[in-house]
């Protein structure tokens, strides 16, 4: 016989059922088991046991009657514990831990094969195997049964499988109170939702009696949680499963933020449930005419959750108190308003109430009926606005659009939330149009605007399958490259709809070889003239004698207006690339003026003169009607107030261009007043383009600066020499402007009073230099707007600028980026290496003590972990090439421009693929905005920061 691990159930004498695991060798011949010894952890055959009998053994050792005194008493005896050990005490404290113990026990008991015995006596010794206890591996069930008859009575059984146990009279040894585990005759049951008091009394009665006056009372309090919880079967009333057809009910209520939001409820019947109560049996009391029942159902978790996902899904998340609102747009009155208007289909599966007071909101969706007429030069737009039943046309909602009221109240008392969309899509419209009936009229060039109010979106570029299709005039003495002939299309395109436009491409690229080939083609018909000969042109500013071709009725001549210093280069084009188009030069002392200009202009298809003689003789050249009128270099009209722009505006044509490569130089205003020649009044008046774009500054009104440029795109064209003609990715700079943190402030504005009243000193003893202390506060300036840390090693608060690095950085990092980040002092490029290292992120380094270079340069490169590159201005300006990177920040202003540009030819050089992006960073309000303005007009200032040059003025200015 061979000793084995068994477990055996006893009756502790104050502590109630416990197990013990033992060591027990089997008889054969007589089936019975004599324990050999208890088990624990130091005993002879516990390294032998496995893991899950280990554990077994343990978990009982830590109730032993030694650990419970351990633990739980003072005594040093184990029987003076037993003897004073208090009941609440064991009650409170000392059963819930064996319990606790018993319930690992337990779970290791049923995925193992080691057997469970009982022991009638806990000092028992030797005991036969039919003392087993069956295991069972399933969980056992409570039934209730109620009985209403004469009297109220109920019992109970338990269900395990297929087989119900009567409890009466039954052995019954607890050994985990919540859930229920417990021997029942020789079998183990475990439950999931069954209290061992509920099963103990039921061990001691047959069936418990409930008084008649107290069965109302005891059915609600007791009866229905029973079948809530547990499976009943009732004689004398009907327990039933009830069907219901749930409902989600959506309520428009206002939050805690006092802003409207939609709450989810569920509706069963009568009943209404909040999303986030738990999903159990729920239970009904029915009474009538004394009687009663109960009924009870089980609510639609996968549909409840399917709602809900169905909200998610659509653009609102959930807050407090199961509250939806619209994501990213939490904090919007109306934004859930709005929504409930877009999703009419997906809320059809819903009911939807409003609970906000004297507030009724239309809730349906709106729908918008187009209906445009018009002629060549205008269109009138009519639109009807639809909330159900009500309609409205939609010129009635000027003013709501106009000053962005986004509530409307209907005829009906309910109020209308217009769609946000609605602001920028037809804005435009109400600006530009004007009311004609319910029509709103616009002109002909605000096409754009009426497709935008139609459409409600517009493409960012026009396909070029709906460009015109005109062929290049055969008198043309060039091959236009496609980006050209693009152009030339594009002209003609303009011309045929009777709208101005802007070329802008970049110098050149040939604008004035475009322009000359359409008006090849509107003077010659495309043809070329057989045998005709060049005009013979005496001098400049002489009278040529036309021998091209002549002005027509159909063509009258068109005018053509530039610098005179363009004069030449106009004339010599045109008799380059197209012979037959004779010119007339309308310059000089001896032009012509008047009915000789007349005559003389006539004889010519091209009129050319300046701004200057445009200017002088506008009297008379504005009763003259031409066929173009084109402006070259139209930067020049770009002062709304000046008499260039006023002249030009009133020349007669038929179409009118013009050509530049800036046309936009110092502010919106240059934009408006080239549209306002090409298109007049397409932009508006002056003061309202002004108070729209230029206040606030247009880059704070992205929506307005968007809506322009969908207005003109149709009307300028700008190609660049990278687009037409790229040996080189793009390269977009750009400033971004740092905020200082409070600390840093204070100590950027103490030192620089610091520096300023060491100047007012040096200015009121007579001197004119300044000195090496003042040179000295000026570096510490530059160190502070970047980090105080340069300044003060022990700092630890924060700066703006390395914030706000760090969150370009990772965002970048996310996209697969690389970047290079310049700066002229390495302890701030340490800074950021600091914070790389603190989370790992890989990078290389480069400053005038580098000495293995090469090898950071080829990990850069090569390496798809090191997304960044430190380098300091002096150590890695030249001589690096660094194609892998597409963006670059420059950290600090440096004094020389040309330094800052080599170093941003390190990734903007031959060999790099994309698009290379600079990052210049400026902290507002200090000394680095003051060095890049003098930058571009006077960089010997910004090198007086690190040599002795700076005036006792210029410092002056740099402090102020």
């Amino acid at each position: 016989m061979s000793d084995r691990l068994i477990v055996t159930l006893a009756l502790h004498p104050k502590f109630g059922y416990l197990l013990q695991p033992v060591f027990a060798s089997f008889d054969t011949g007589t089936g019975v088991y004599a324990i050999t010894e208890t088990a624990h952890g130091s005993g002879s055959n516990y390294e032998n046991l496995s893991e899950d009998e280990k554990n077994i053994v343990n978990a009982a050792g830590r109730f032993s009657d030694k650990a419970l005194m351990k633990t739980y008493s003072h005594e040093k005896d184990e029987a003076a514990f037993l003897q004073k050990v208090a009941p609440e005490t064991i009650q409170t404290y000392i059963r819930p831990f064996i319990e606790a113990r018993h319930k690992e026990m337990l779970l290791t008991l049923r995925d193992t094969s080691t057997p469970l015995f009982l022991r009638e006596k806990i000092r028992e010794r030797e005991f036969s195997e039919d003392r087993a206890i069956e295991i069972l591996a399933c969980p056992s069930k409570m039934i209730f049964l109620f009985r209403n008859a004469a009297t109220f009575t109920y019992s109970a059984r338990v269900r395990n499988g297929g087989e119900s146990v009567a409890l009466f009279g039954r052995f019954f040894a607890p050994l985990c109170a919540k859930p229920a585990q417990a021997v029942i005759g020789n079998r183990l049951h475990y439950f999931e939702d069954v209290d061992e008091k509920k099963l103990r009394p039921f061990f001691v009665k047959k069936q418990v009696e409930v008084s008649s006056r107290n069965v109302p009372e005891y059915i609600r309090k007791f009866v229905v949680p029973c079948v809530k919880e547990f499976d009943v079967v009732a004689e004398g009333f009907s327990v039933f499963e009830q069907t219901h057809r749930p409902v989600a009910v959506l309520t428009l209520e206002t939050g805690l933020d006092l802003m409207p939001v939609l709450n989810l409820k569920f509706r069963y019947g009568k009943h209404l449930f909040a999303i986030d109560l738990p999903r159990k049996k729920e239970v009904e009391l029915l009474e009538q005419n004394g009687a009663f029942s109960i009924g009870w159902f089980f609510r639609d978790e996968p549909w409840e959750q399917n709602c809900v996902d169905l909200l998610l899904n659509n653009g609102l998340i959930l807050g407090r108190n199961n509250q939806f609102a619209v994501w990213g747009n939490e904090e919007s009155k109306t934004g859930i308003v709005e929504w409930i208007n877009r999703n009419g289909a997906l809320l059809r599966s819903f009911e939807l109430n409003q609970s906000l007071g004297n507030y009724v909101y239309y809730t349906g969706e709106i729908n918008l009926e187009f209906a445009v007429n018009g002629k060549r030069d205008w269109f009138d737009v009519y639109c009807l606005v639809r909330f159900d039943d009500v309609e409205i046309p939609l010129v009635r909602f000027r003013g709501h659009i106009l000053n962005r009221i986004t509530e409307y109240l209907l005829p009906d008392g309910r109020i209308a939330v217009l769609p946000a969309e609605w602001f920028a899509r037809f804005g435009e419209l109400f600006r530009f149009g004007r009311a004609v009936g319910d029509n709103i009229r616009l002109a002909g060039y605000h096409f754009r605007v009426k497709e935008l109010a139609e459409k409600g979106a517009l493409p960012d570029e026009e396909p070029e399958s709906t460009m015109l299709t005109a062929e290049i005039p055969g008198g043309l003495n060039a091959v236009l490259r496609p980006y050209q002939r693009y152009g030339f299309r594009w002209l003609m395109q303009l011309q045929q709809n009777r709208f101005g436009g802007c070329l802008a491409d970049d110098m050149g690229l040939g604008k004035t070889l475009q322009v000359i080939a359409m008006f090849l083609c509107n003077y010659t018909g495309g043809e070329a003239s057989p045998g005709s000969r060049a005009p013979v042109q005496l001098s400049l500013f002489e009278a040529p004698v036309a021998l091209g071709r002549a002005a027509s009725a159909e063509f009258p001549p068109s005018l053509v207006v530039m610098p005179t210093s363009l004069l030449h280069n106009w004339s010599n084009e045109l008799r380059k690339f197209a012979p037959e188009l004779s010119a007339y030069v309308h310059a000089g002392a001896s032009r012509f003026r008047d009915e000789a200009f007349a005559r003389q202009s006539s004889r010519f298809p091209i009129v050319l003169t300046t701004y200057g003689t445009v200017r002088q003789d506008i009297d008379f050249l504005q009763h003259f009607d031409f066929h173009y009128v084109v402006l070259d270099e139209s930067q020049n009209i770009k002062n709304p107030a000046s008499q260039t722009f006023l002249s030009v505006k009133r020349l007669r044509s038929r179409h009118r261009l013009t050509l530049t490569g800036t046309p936009v130089e110092n502010s919106p205003t240059d934009l408006w007043t080239q549209m306002d020649f090409l298109n007049p009044g397409i932009l508006g008046p002056l003061g309202e383009f002004r108070k729209r774009f230029l206040i606030p500054a247009p880059e704070e009104n992205g929506e307005a600066v968007r809506s322009l440029l969908k207005i003109i795109s149709p009307f300028i064209l700008r190609r660049t020499k990278e687009q037409v003609a790229p040996e080189l990715p793009s390269l977009t700079e750009e400033i971004r402007y740092c905020e200082m943190s409070e600390e840093q402030t204070e100590r950027y504005n103490r030192e620089k009073n610091r520096i300023r009243n060491t100047l007012v000193k040096q200015f009121s003893e007579g001197s004119r230099r300044i000195g090496l202390s003042t040179l000295a506060g000026l570096m510490r300036l530059r160190q502070l707007a970047n980090h105080p840390a340069l300044v003060d090693c022990g700092f630890s608060g924060q700066s703006g600028k390395f914030e706000q690095v760090i969150d370009t950085v990772e965002t970048l990092f996310q996209e697969g980026h690389k970047v290079l980040v310049f700066s002229s002092f390495v302890k701030h490029l340490q800074l950021f290496a600091d914070y790389f290292d603190a989370r790992r992120w890989k990078y290389a380094w480069l400053t005038g003590q580098t000495i293995r270079r090469e090898i950071e340069i080829t990990e850069f490169n090569s390496n798809p972990e090191v997304r960044a590159f430190f380098i300091s201005l002096k150590a890695g300006g030249t001589g690096l090439n660094l194609t892998a990177a597409d963006y670059v920040f420059i950290l600090d202003p440096w004094w020389n421009p040309a330094a800052e540009m080599q170093a941003v030819s390190r990734a903007h050089r031959i060999g790099q693929e994309r698009k290379v992006t600079l990052y210049r960073y400026i902290t507002l309000g200090t000394v680095e905005e003051k060095i890049r303005r003098l930058q571009q007009y006077k960089s010997a200032l910004s090198d007086a920061l690190v040599r002795p040059q700076l005036t006792m003025e210029e410092a002056e200015e740099l402090l102020r």
